[in-house]
């Protein structure tokens, strides 16, 4: 299994991020909803990295980059839409194609999941995943999540609407 070190998205990292975002995108939204264009930029990515580290400083969502033993970004981790009061996020995560069921999403989703435990007391973790992404819905699986629902033209990816499955995972 890949050796991966998992840290705070910050500004520095910019550059890093565009590259890895770059670089995925053609596989990324073969899979999930694509990035507005205006992403695709270091101007763009910096905006999304200030957008993110203020929803995390307001404590609404919890932004990770994923590196590898030569600090590349590998993929990226995160709770959105936190809501401490009814201890509840909503995890997503996107990993490199090159480096697909290498493990680092189900690792990723592990830690992320302790940390928000630690950091928020989060012990509601909800995840939407296609019906085809077969690899997600393992990764949910082993990280403890069950299916509870399904939903019909969910998101739209490369112009087709899409059914997904809805996970939860809670703990205590």
């Amino acid at each position: 299994m890949e050796s991966i070190c998992l840290q705070l998205l910050k500004k520095s990292d910019a550059l890093d991020l565009l590259r890895f975002e770059v670089e995925n995108k053609a596989w990324f939204e073969a899979q999930i909803q694509a990035r507005e264009s205006d992403f695709f930029s270091i101007e763009g990515v910096l905006e999304h990295i200030a957008e993110c580290l203020l929803m995390y400083k307001c404590q609404t969502m919890l932004p990770l980059i994923v590196r590898n033993r030569d600090n590349k970004i590998v993929a990226r981790v995160n709770l959105h839409s936190v809501d401490i009061h009814r201890r509840r996020a909503l995890l997503g995560y996107r990993v490199a194609q090159e480096y697909s069921g290498a493990g680092i999403a189900s690792k990723a989703a592990k830690h992320i999941i302790l940390l928000a435990k630690q950091k928020f007391n989060i012990t509601n973790f909800v995840a939407i995943v296609s019906k085809h992404n077969s690899a997600s819905q393992k990764v949910l699986e082993r990280n403890g999540f069950n299916r509870t629902r399904s939903f019909k033209n969910y998101a739209k990816i490369s112009g087709n609407y899409i059914d997904c499955y809805e996970y939860i995972l809670d703990i205590d």
